[in-house]
């Protein structure tokens, strides 16, 4: 209780020297404010132009409008186009790219019911970068995906599936169709030097 008292006593004290002295006051509660918004500031931002390689191993309309989607996206910085998966590899290894999107060889091949798979090496060293490059990777291929499950879906109008034939089976038949991407991410750690 008498601990209590002295606590009190002291607080009030320090309270009554502040308010007599109004420049400590203001200060006090002024320069939390500053920093925080200095911080916040220094802080915030977008991350873009991120170097990325991408390897093209396929060619035709898909690959094509897969790089463009790719070249126009902010974050990515493309630096190299090759054929060579290796090179791609080496190339995030080597520090020149934070990552490299490899396109397989059956990329543009849209008859097949098998999935494409999509490999990204991605250089976890740089954990912003790495931040970046994963989200907006997948965003571009999902979005790729449904663009391909629309144009399958607009391709195969003579099947016709009623509501209780879905309703009653236990797989969606157009599973296939909105599954044609597989996003397979790798990640790495390119050389300390």
């Amino acid at each position: 209780m008498v601990e209590t008292k002295k606590i009190m006593w002291m607080v009030k004290k320090d309270l009554l020297v502040l308010w007599r002295h109004k420049p400590r006051l203001i200060s006090l509660f002024l320069f939390p404010i500053i920093m925080i918004t200095l911080f916040g500031y220094g802080m915030g931002g977008t991350i873009s132009n991120v170097p990325v390689v991408v390897v093209d191993q396929s060619q035709g309309p898909l690959t094509d409008a897969t790089l463009a989607a790719i070249k126009g996206n902010s974050i990515y910085d493309v630096k190299d186009i090759t054929t060579d998966p290796t090179k791609g590899l080496q190339d995030v290894q080597n520090g020149l790219a934070k990552a490299a999107i490899i396109l397989p060889t059956d990329y543009d091949n849209l008859n097949t019911t098998s999935q494409k798979s999509i490999v990204v090496d991605v250089d976890s060293s740089d954990q912003l970068a790495a931040s970046a490059i994963i989200p907006t990777t997948q965003g571009i291929f999902n979005g790729i995906n449904q663009q391909i499950a629309a144009q399958k879906l607009q391709n195969t109008s003579s099947v016709a599936v009623t509501t209780t034939q879905v309703a009653g089976s236990s797989a969606n038949p157009f599973q296939s169709i909105l599954n044609t991407i597989n996003l397979q991410i790798n990640k790495l750690y390119g050389n300390i030097t």
